[in-house]
Parts: structure tokens; sequence; C-alpha cells
């Protein structure tokens, strides 16, 4: 958990550099979008350029126990119509929902070595 927690940490200060909105982490995904809930025009732009910097910081992440051993991350990222709301009561949530998150989530899932 520490480690999860401080990589976290990490991606919500880079996230804090760009237009775009931290959606929520499921399990150890961590799901972000730009042009929600505000629109901007460089959404594209700005969602890669945040996804070129967690690969480049997670690439110099240093684990206490195993600091020579890189951490490597998956990152999936598209652009095109979502749908978002506010979901639940007890609990409410901002979700996002549409091909385009199924469509980052598959290219998350796809092991790609660059």
């Amino acid at each position: 958990m520490e480690i999860l927690n401080n990589l976290f940490v990490t991606f919500d200060k880079i996230v804090n550099k760009y237009d775009v909105y931290k959606v929520e982490t499921i399990g150890d995904a961590y799901l972000a979008v730009s042009g929600l809930p505000n629109r901007n025009t460089n959404h594209a732009e700005q969602i890669a350029f945040l996804a070129l910097e967690f690969i480049y910081c997670t690439s110099h992440f240093k684990i206490d126990h195993m600091p020579n051993i890189p951490l490597r991350i998956r990152v999936g990222i598209h652009t095109g119509s979502v749908i978002a709301g506010v979901v639940g009561l007890n609990n409410p949530r901002y979700c996002l929902f549409g091909d385009s998150v199924n469509v980052a989530s598959r290219l998350e899932s796809t092991y790609v070595i660059i």
C-alpha cells in the first residue's frame, strides 16, 4: 500500500500541472480525463503530456526495498465522447462511461514494451 500511495501522490502532483481531472483510482488503476468537467480545446494534448510524464516519473521512481528494480506502468489514452455524471447516493461518484473509456482501458491492458 505504501508503494502505491507514494506513486499515486506523485501522479496527483503531476495532474495539478495540466488541465486534467483525476476521476478515480480503482485498485491499482488511475483514471484521469481532460476536457471534463470543464471543456478545453487542447484536451488530447494535455492527456498525452500527462501520460508521458507519468511514464517518465515512473521510470525514476524508487521502491525502498528494491531500489535497483525499475517500476514500469501501462498507459492507455483515447480521445472521444463520453457520458459523465454523478452516480449513487450513499457514496456518490463522478463516473465516466462510453467507448472512449473502454478503448483506453483496453489499450492500457495490452502489454507492449517500449
